[in-house]
């Protein structure tokens, strides 16, 4: 600073006022910076995830168009509405007639028992798989049946999947007519 006589110095405490100013404000960028990085490196991780989750198979059982009646097996379609093939594919299925105190339940342990498998099933491509049906339900006049079971596949890098499904149906078999069950009856949850 000049005042027409010469050069004029702050004093010491102005001088030490500025530095400690200069040194909050430099840490404060410090920490903005660190928490920007690592805003944008979780944001890229959430990104991730939701490109790997979008391209993912996506295996869904259903019953086939015109289903034939289901002795000695009941056919479930298998599609793959996901972007991306599955491989091993195991499909578990259990039939069952379901009574009014004693509903089909899932055991767990009945997917380590495939009913069928097949290494690859490509994107908007199905199959057919039989699954077994209960020797009860040639015999009954009434009742309601029920198909349920688990198909479990991976990726192509190996993560693994789990669809649960469930159909129910009427017996005897004059008109097929097939809905999704409205329970879970056990049945694991979609992965």
């Amino acid at each position: 600073m000049t005042n027409g006589k010469g050069q004029h110095k702050p004093p010491p405490a102005v001088r030490e006022d500025f530095g400690r100013s200069t040194l909050f404000v430099t840490i404060a960028s410090v920490i903005v910076a660190v928490v920007a990085t690592g805003a944008a490196f979780w944001s890229s991780w959430e990104a991730h995830k939701t490109r790997v989750n979008d391209e993912r198979p996506l295996l869904v059982a259903s019953p086939p168009d015109d289903p034939p009646p289901p002795a000695p097996f009941i056919k479930i379609r298998i599609k793959n509405f996901g972007k991306s093939s599955a491989k091993n594919i195991r499909v578990s299925c259990k039939s069952a007639i379901d009574a009014p105190d004693s509903p089909a339940i899932w055991d767990p342990k009945e997917a380590d028992s495939p009913t069928d498998t097949f290494p690859y099933l490509q994107p908007e491509i199905w199959v057919l798989v039989d699954c077994p049906s209960s020797s009860a339900q040639a015999t009954l006049n009434k009742a309601t049946a029920v198909e349920l079971g688990t198909i479990k596949y991976e990726d192509l890098e190996g993560a693994p999947y789990t669809t649960p499904f469930c159909l129910t149906f009427t017996v005897p078999y004059a008109k097929v007519d097939i809905h999704q069950c409205s329970t879970t009856r056990n049945l694991p949850e979609l992965k």
